[in-house]
């Protein structure tokens, strides 16, 4: 219980970092939110699934849903 709350904290974080007009890298926000690459893969991911991001054709950069 205690992780699904930290990760919903950080994910909210995350989406907040997000611009619906800019790409930005996995490896710049893992960088900016100081958490691995690998996690913020994984929450990137959750928020496409969720509708509320949108991911390049490569899978490397996101940004927000307009």
């Amino acid at each position: 219980m205690l992780k699904q709350q930290g990760m919903t904290y950080t994910a909210r974080i995350l989406y907040s970092c997000l611009s619906n007009q800019n790409w930005k890298s996995v490896e710049y926000l893992a960088n900016l939110m100081r958490i691995s690459v690998g996690r913020c893969q994984l929450i990137l991911t959750q928020l496409v699934m969720a509708g509320l991001a949108v991911e390049d054709t490569g899978g490397e950069n996101f940004k927000r849903c307009h």
